[in-house]
């Protein structure tokens, strides 16, 4: 859904009844951007474990992506609030689930370095 709704946006491709874009242009736009934010995010967390500025257990990952989340919650209000025509989605509950998917994703994150930290790669 995150990726409907950010193609349809950066195309602008909202459609009259507020629907997201099934266009293959802007689901690719979407996968793209989305994709290429989570890879950014990956590798400044990445590089503040190689230097120990954030440690990578549990918690610490939880609140990695919990601040991570709370940031892309910010910029999805703002996205939201200056777009021209957003998609009519249930803008509060679209954002509790970026929340929660980003602490998955922030603890997803950890558990890998972990592992690819162990195995020395």
């Amino acid at each position: 859904n995150v990726i409907r709704v950010l193609g349809t946006m950066l195309s602008a491709q909202t459609g009259a009844d507020g629907s997201t874009s099934s266009n293959p242009g802007a689901v690719s736009l979407g996968i793209v951007a989305h994709y290429g934010v989570g890879f950014l995010f990956t590798t400044l967390y990445v590089i503040a474990w190689q230097h120990d500025l954030l440690g990578y257990a549990l918690i610490d990952c939880s609140i990695i992506g919990f601040v991570t989340g709370l940031f892309g919650i910010l910029v999805w209000r703002i996205y939201f609030t200056i777009h021209r025509f957003p998609p009519a989605v249930q803008l509060n509950l679209y954002l509790t689930t970026i929340l929660i998917a980003h602490i998955v994703f922030g603890i997803s994150a950890g558990i890998i370095y972990w592992i690819m930290a162990g195995a020395g790669i």
